[in-house]
């Protein structure tokens, strides 16, 4: 009887052992696989329709030159962009429908002369064209 109960016993702690160990590789490969949200998520987030434009829900962070504004815009991939003027004033009328935009200054994609693009001060809805390098906020849309 007292072999049965050590064979026995054994048995069980390896069987509980193994089940042990299978979990804390289950919890392991679960960790490991989940992502955490991408830097374009943090911008796009879940984007809002309207009209014939796709708009991101968050502006970029940081306030930034017209350049690095489109260079931005299109590496979030799958055509989001730097939205053009009239795109800008559209979304300027539906601010409030959409939401998140800070009481400043966004780029255009639609440029002024050689140095200057267009902006809309997202405060009064005014037309302002700027040097490029000035730092103005950025909001990525795409077409759908």
């Amino acid at each position: 009887m007292n072999s049965f109960l050590k064979e026995n016993f054994f048995k069980l702690l390896i069987g509980s052992s193994i089940l042990i160990l299978s979990i804390a590789v289950l919890i392991y490969i679960v960790t490991a696989t989940q992502t955490s949200p991408s830097a374009n998520d943090k911008i796009i987030g879940d984007p809002i329709r309207i009209g014939k434009l796709e708009v991101a829900q968050f502006d970029f962070p940081e306030y930034m030159e017209w350049v690095d504004a489109i260079e931005s815009c299109k590496a979030l991939g799958s055509g989001w962009r730097l939205p053009t003027k009239n795109e800008l004033k559209f979304l300027f009328k539906n601010k409030n429908k959409i939401g998140g935009f800070a009481p400043e200054g966004y780029w255009s994609r639609t440029v002024y002369d050689d140095t200057d693009a267009w902006c809309i001060q997202f405060d009064d809805g005014e037309n302002t064209h700027h040097i490029i390098t000035n730092l103005r906020c950025t909001r990525a849309v795409r077409s759908f």
